[in-house]
């Protein structure tokens, strides 16, 4: 079985050179879009139609046909209203006005909610599933002037993704306007070679190879693990110790791969009891609050989350169950996508979790009998349950 996920896991990086070479041979593949509408607006002077061909026109430069064209904005965004309509009549066109969904049992002073970027967010998590489900080198084209994004761009490229960006000059930082693969948005928005109009017209496309699976996943299970909303009052000593314990009892007799993910404030532990977890396979991430610096250890929770667990599967596919522990509604979506695409998403919850995000996980387990000192069958209250 090991054997099998390895072969898997290892041939993956040998097939990028060869189908780059096949897509050069063969008729044009789809790129997928993903443009961020509050950093790289449509200019009052351009058209939406206009502006929706030259996209077209870009992607068929970079021998690629235009796929779906994802436009992301806060719901609250009203300035942009008028143009997300327009978009929204256009086939292939998916606008998505972005809610803000609170976590009930946190305050605003806590999470810092005043700064958070929903559109960006989603769109950044949209962009890495997408990356998951497709082979690389699967071509993505991101629009987008906020940094926030380059961290995610550079690591799909890395992977083996055809990456590509459109930023606008006097708001894209250095990080950005250095990528190789770029054009300037206002450059992209007022293309008038229509000459390519007719080409792109009787040209078909075909879509980028779909992700392998792994057939038979590992014994093992790996595990990310929110103590904010999920806390424990156990000795740093145990904690993995009796995770461990308490997912064999649960039917997980395979152990945990690696150390278990911590997201934790920098606040909410004290140093030594911080480095006691990590000298017993706890691997602590530090989030600070969010700031309008945006630096790379700033930011929420359950979007730092989101993307470890991306990556992870990104290396791994699905070859591994994971174990999430949280009670974080805004984790639903995330956790219901990749079980949706084939991926065994076990949610560590109590009984106060949200029922979206239970409904979302492959199965349930008690998060307090996860943290039970021993394996007795105790009486414990019934925060238990599969729905797989």
């Amino acid at each position: 079985m090991v054997d099998s996920t390895r072969l898997v896991l290892e041939s993956r990086q040998k097939r990028v050179g060869k189908k780059r070479q096949l897509f050069k041979r063969r008729s044009l593949i789809k790129m997928a879009s993903f443009w961020d509408g509050e950093s790289n607006e449509i200019p009052k002077n351009a058209t939406v139609p206009n502006v929706y061909r030259n996209i077209r026109r870009f992607c068929y430069r970079q021998r690629c046909l235009l796929g779906d064209l994802n436009v992301y904005a806060a719901d609250t965004c009203e300035k942009l209203e008028d143009r997300l309509n327009e978009l929204k009549e256009i086939e292939g066109v998916f606008v998505h006005s972005v809610r803000l969904i609170q976590d009930p049992n946190l305050t605003e002073e806590e999470e810092g909610e005043e700064l958070r970027d929903v559109a960006d967010l989603e769109m950044k998590e949209d962009i890495l599933h997408y990356a998951l489900i497709h082979e690389p080198p699967a071509p993505i084209f991101v629009i987008t002037s906020d940094k926030d994004f380059v961290a995610t761009v550079d690591i799909l490229k890395i992977k083996g993704y055809d990456m590509y960006l459109s930023y606008i000059l006097n708001k894209a930082g250095t990080p950005i306007k250095s990528f190789r693969d770029s054009i300037e948005w206002s450059k992209l928005v007022f293309d008038k070679d229509e000459a390519l109009d007719q080409l792109m017209s009787s040209t078909k496309a075909y879509s980028p190879q779909s992700s392998l699976r792994v057939t038979e996943p590992m014994g093992s299970v790996k595990v990310f693990w929110d103590p904010r909303s999920a806390p424990t009052d156990l000795d740093g000593k145990k904690i993995r110790v009796n995770i461990e314990r308490g997912l064999k009892v649960a039917g997980y007799q395979g152990g945990v791969e690696g150390p278990i993910v911590a997201f934790v404030r920098n606040s909410v532990y004290p140093k030594t009891s911080m480095q006691t977890m990590k000298a017993n396979g706890i691997d602590i991430q530090l989030v600070y609050p969010p700031s309008k610096a945006k630096k790379p250890n700033e930011g929420h929770i359950d979007s730092k989350i989101s993307h470890a667990i991306h990556l992870w599967c990104l290396d791994h596919l699905n070859a591994y169950p994971i174990v999430l522990i949280s009670n974080d509604i805004r984790l639903a979506s995330t956790v219901g996508k990749l079980v949706k695409d084939g991926f065994k998403i076990i949610l560590a919850c109590e009984t106060r979790a949200p029922p979206d995000l239970k409904k979302a996980a492959s199965s349930l387990l008690s998060w307090r009998d996860l943290q039970r000192s021993d394996d007795s069958d105790d009486d414990s209250d019934d925060d238990s349950d599969d729905n797989s």
